[in-house]
C-alpha cells in the first residue's frame, strides 16, 4: 500500500520557523546545503550548486522529490520543478522544515536509516601452460639452460 503523506508546513508557511526563514532569505545556499546534508549528501557541494543558475532548479527538484519520497507525499517531478523554480525560497524553507520533522521522527537518511553499499569485484585468472623438459643428470644445469637459448 502506498504512503499518502502531506507537507507538515505549507509552501507559504515560511514564518512557522523564523530562524530558517531569516537564514534562507539572506543565504539560501546554507539552508539548501543543510537540507541536502540531512538527506545524506554533501552540504558544501549542494550549497555551491544552488549558486549556479539552472543547476539549482535541477538539484532543487531532485531534493524536493527525495523528501516527498521519504514522507510519501504525492506529487511529480514537473510540480517539484515548477515549485522550486518559481518559489525557490519558499520551497527551500518548506523542505528544511520537513527535514526537521524527519529528523525528529527518526526517519530518513539523517534519522538513522542504514545505507548498505555493496561492491563486487571480479578477478580474472590467467592460466599459463608450462611444458617441463626432463632433467638430465649427466649434463650440468648451466649447460641445459644454454641449450635452450
Amino acid at each position: 500500500m502506498a504512503k499518502t503523506g502531506v507537507w507538515k508546513h505549507g509552501l507559504c508557511g515560511c514564518f512557522d520557523n523564523l530562524g530558517i526563514c531569516i537564514i534562507t532569505y539572506f543565504v539560501p545556499c546554507v539552508t539548501f546545503g543543510q537540507t541536502a546534508q540531512g538527506l545524506g549528501k554533501s552540504c558544501v557541494l549542494h550549497g555551491c550548486l544552488f549558486l549556479l543558475p539552472i543547476v539549482d532548479c535541477v538539484v532543487g527538484t531532485q531534493q524536493r522529490g527525495q523528501i516527498r519520497g521519504l514522507r510519501g507525499i504525492p506529487g511529480s517531478a514537473v510540480k517539484d520543478c515548477c515549485t522550486f523554480c518559481w518559489c525557490s525560497l519558499c520551497a527551500i524553507v518548506q523542505q528544511a522544515q520537513e527535514m526537521e520533522h524527519i529528523k525528529k521522527e527518526g526517519g530518513g537518511i539523517a534519522g538513522g536509516t542504514t545505507v548498505v553499499i555493496t561492491t563486487t569485484t571480479t578477478t580474472t585468472t590467467k592460466e599459463t601452460e608450462v611444458k617441463a623438459e626432463p632433467y638430465d643428470e649427466k649434463q650440468p644445469l648451466d649447460s641445459q639452460e644454454m641449450d635452450r637459448d
